[in-house]
């Protein structure tokens, strides 16, 4: 049977047999072979063998005329293919060959195997396959590639900058670290429900891929796995995912919205920074811990809503988002952490729940805040809070104990504050730390603190102390 044929016959065999790829492909990047599954020994029983020979050009390696092969165990019956000739253009890899009478399963495709064939221009690797190794077709000229094995290695299709139609069928399991990176004409990627993980970094700088659609088994997404993948529109999260790594998906611009399931539990640092046209974000609840920063420079975000039971809480979560003016706090927020909105420029006001005790180090630094009322039960604002924010009114809360340097600093416009606590707060230096403050702005105090506000420092530098 002339090649061609063959591999339409084939390619055939593959698409009935991907509806029932193994759910369970364990595999090992050394090349070494893994237990065959009973679905694999089935499936081979009923393949048609291809026929090996002896290769000219190396005793150790089998060829059916195309491609070379290696046994890797005669106990376990298992081959690997080891590469190609220099004619080869489009290829499938087969699950059963032949030689000497005896059959052997294809478990893999070792490392480096086609890496930089220069005239490759697809390849199939179906499911029953346990792995694609490490550099497999790195720096080839492939166009379309049909994965349906269970492991896609480390950097197995770096720098394959034709490639442009990318199917990965059921049976995908895992994709290692840097898997696709430096695939300039990738535009789309469909994950399919068998995926679990993604490496770090292994659709990173795809500065043409517009679309991702993200299977309902996959549990995690690695560090940068999307970053700088600038012409990303539309990310599809599936059910499954519990973990999005850090810098993920770190400045794709053109990401509008983010719409994120139910059974999400982490999203690491920076994950989401720098989307600068998102203008929705839907966070689920469920979610426990949001990492430094997961938002900041999101610069078309406008509204959020926070929801309840997150545990952790990491600074800078919208820093620098200009254009968000609407934002609800969970009722269970413990603290607001360091300079969680600083630079929200058009947050001008904000209702903060009852429950964090302390306001951390500049957790409103530069925003548009005009009026703050802190509820009950906050004890104590750090160093730059507030500081150059455009405050008018300030109203303190009776629990507050505590204002520490430059909580307020720069806040130049401030006309009256508030302070319902009879005891004093303390403040480690000048109030507002503006000389001017004290001058035009009204201190409002209990009826019965007014004498000791009168007489502590740096409260008596208001020229006019009044009862609440």
């Amino acid at each position: 049977m002339n090649r061609l044929l063959y591999c339409l016959l084939f390619a055939g065999i593959i698409v009935a047999c991907n509806k029932s790829a193994p759910k369970d492909s364990s595999t090992e990047s050394n090349g070494e072979q893994t237990e065959q599954s009973a679905y694999q020994e089935e499936y081979i029983q009923e393949e048609v063998a291809v026929q090996l020979q002896p290769s000219e050009y190396n005793p150790k390696l089998l060829t059916d005329g195309m491609l070379f092969y290696q046994v890797v165990s005669e106990e376990k019956h298992t081959m690997t293919v080891m590469g190609g000739s220099d004619n080869c253009t489009d290829i499938v890899i087969p699950l059963l060959t032949e030689s000497n009478g005896q059959k052997y399963h294809v478990a893999s495709v070792q490392y480096s195997a086609f890496m930089n064939h220069a005239r490759l221009r697809s390849v199939v690797v179906p499911a029953g396959i346990e792995f694609i190794g490490k550099h497999a077709f790195a720096g080839s000229t492939i166009s379309s590639a049909t994965i349906g094995c269970g492991s896609v290695g480390l950097n197995a299709f770096e720098k394959c900058r034709n490639l442009r139609e990318l199917t990965l069928n059921e049976g995908v399991e895992r994709i290692s670290d840097e898997a696709f990176i430096g695939c300039e004409s990738l535009r789309e990627v469909y994950c399919p429900n068998s995926l679990k993980s993604i490496g770090s970094k292994a659709f990173r700088r795809l500065q043409n891929l517009t679309t991702v659609t993200l299977g309902d088994g996959l549990e995690s997404i690695g560090e940068r796995v999307f970053e700088d993948c600038k012409s990303l529109e539309t990310v599809h999260f599936g059910s499954g995912l519990r973990e999005i790594g850090t810098w993920a998906f770190i400045n794709c611009y053109s990401l509008r919205e983010i719409l994120l399931q139910p059974g999400l539990q982490t999203i690491g640092k920076e994950a989401f920074s720098g989307c600068k046209n998102m203008l929705r974000l839907q966070l689920p609840k469920g979610v426990q811990s949001i990492e430094y920063g997961a938002f900041s420079r999101c610069e078309a975000l406008e509204h959020v809503d926070i929801p309840s039971g997150i545990t952790s809480f990491e600074g800078e979560m919208f820093g620098d988002c200009k254009a968000l003016s609407s934002i609800n706090l969970p009722e269970d927020l413990s603290t607001i952490p360091k300079y969680f909105f600083s630079g929200c420029s058009s947050l001008k006001q904000i209702a903060v729940p009852k429950g964090p005790s302390v306001i951390c180090e500049g957790a409103f630094f530069q925003t548009g805040l005009e009026r703050i009322e802190l509820p009950e039960g906050v004890e104590e604002l750090e160093s730059d809070a507030f500081g150059y924010c455009p405050l008018k009114e300030v109203v303190l809360p009776s629990t507050i104990k505590e204002i520490s340097c430059r909580a307020f600093v720069r806040c130049d416009s401030v006309e009256s504050v508030r302070c319902k606590a009879v005891q004093v707060p303390k403040v480690t230096e000048g109030l507002f730390n503006t000389p001017t403050i004290g001058r035009k702005a009204t201190l409002y105090v209990p009826a019965s603190a007014i004498d000791t506000y009168s007489a502590t420092q740096p409260w008596d530098k208001y020229t006019e102390i009044k009862e609440l």
